[in-house]
């Protein structure tokens, strides 16, 4: 489990310090207890004790009564199952209608990365592995979580691997001999803000990967963020200047671990993906700067159909959009820390209707 950083204790145990006495003001639910003055030592132990206190109570009270920890603002409903799905995203609401298919373990708005190009057979995996199924629980671990707000979110995920010790048609250099368990040792930071910028239809979601060194020597894929929404979500846009088109063509990527019925195409530019009304969208915008000189390559806004069978959260249909970027370990963009190596990104959402989520992501790229 990756440390959590604890600078602001610090600071505040040595500004403590540099105090003979201190007052502390106890207030709990109902009526002040009387003041006290302590030692500065005193002090130092009791502020420690109530920072614990602090943390655990931010963590508790970051989970809904149903085991769901929720985010909310007057436009969006997001919400995480840590039981089912650990930090992946599991629900997006606007206007109570739901985006977010959750079939299996492979669905979700989540993360994932592959190393050296073993494909499945070293994918760690948000929200779970092939093995869960559609199962209530995970192999992934949720092992920090802290809720700031009602409007931001901080989780971090030890994540499965997605195939554990079987071969799929994904996996291109057969098993990976450093893959020792179903649970890796790869973790996800992953902050959740809903209504950025003051925007309550724009979510920004802030990713940091943490591998071990030495379970990486060439390169990651990062499929840094894709949505799989309800099969309604069938129609994609790309935005080209200040407008947005249809792609041209769709292309049959049927077997090589895809199954049958399942379709593909990419962009450069952001996309938006609605239903057919127009009345439920969301965009999706991964900024390109960032990426400034790292020795890495954005693989696109890649656009996804696949025709199952089935409909709603729970249906084997569904739509999805991904963003992939792979990156070399020779790049001067990954942090080498502890002994993991560490790679930060930004990707934002924006849900809404077709024509408001087309003038925010306007916004956003200033493409205006």
């Amino acid at each position: 489990m990756l440390e959590h950083s604890n600078s602001g204790t610090d600071s505040l145990v040595n500004f403590l310090d540099s105090t003979s006495l201190f007052t502390i003001y106890f207030v709990y639910p109902g009526k002040p207890l009387p003041t006290m003055v302590l030692s500065n030592e005193q002090a130092e132990v009791i502020m420690k004790l109530n920072l614990v206190l602090f943390t655990l109570l931010c963590s508790f009270n970051s989970f809904a009564g149903n085991g769901k920890i929720e985010l909310k603002n007057s436009e969006l409903q997001v919400s995480l199952h840590p039981d089912r799905f650990a930090g992946a995203i599991e629900s997006i609401k606007w206007k109570n209608k739901e985006f977010i298919n959750i079939f299996d373990h492979g669905r979700q708005l989540q993360s994932a990365i592959q190393i050296d190009g073993y494909g499945e057979c070293h994918n760690p995996t948000e929200a779970g592995s092939s093995h869960d199924g559609n199962s209530s629980k995970t192999t992934s671990v949720l092992t920090y979580s802290s809720k700031y707000s009602d409007s931001k979110l901080l989780v971090q995920t030890q994540m499965a691997q997605w195939s554990f010790n079987r071969l799929t048609g994904a996996c291109k250099k057969g098993l990976d001999e450093r893959v020792k368990n179903p649970l890796s040792q790869h973790y996800l930071n992953k902050t959740i803000e809903i209504g950025h910028n003051n925007d309550p239809q724009i979510i920004r979601i802030s990713l940091t990967f943490a591998s071990l060194e030495t379970l990486v020597s060439k390169n990651i894929l990062f499929e840094l963020l894709t949505g799989y929404l309800n099969s309604e979500f069938d129609q994609f846009y790309f935005l080209k200047d200040s407008e947005i088109l249809k792609p041209e063509k769709f292309n049959d990527i049927s077997g090589n671990g895809f199954p049958a019925g399942s379709f593909q195409t990419s962009s450069q530019t952001p996309i938006i993906q609605a239903d057919r009304s127009g009345d439920y969208a969301m965009g999706i915008y991964f900024p390109q700067d960032q990426n400034k000189n790292c020795w890495g390559q954005f693989q696109g806004y890649v656009m996804y159909k696949f025709n199952l069978g089935g409909h709603g959260s729970n249906g084997n249909a569904t739509n999805k959009w991904s963003l992939a970027y792979n990156e070399n370990l020779k790049s001067s963009c990954f942090k080498k820390e502890e002994g993991y190596l560490k790679r930060t990104f930004e990707v934002y959402l924006v849900v809404g209707d077709l024509k408001s989520v087309h003038q925010k992501l306007k916004n956003l790229t200033g493409a205006n």
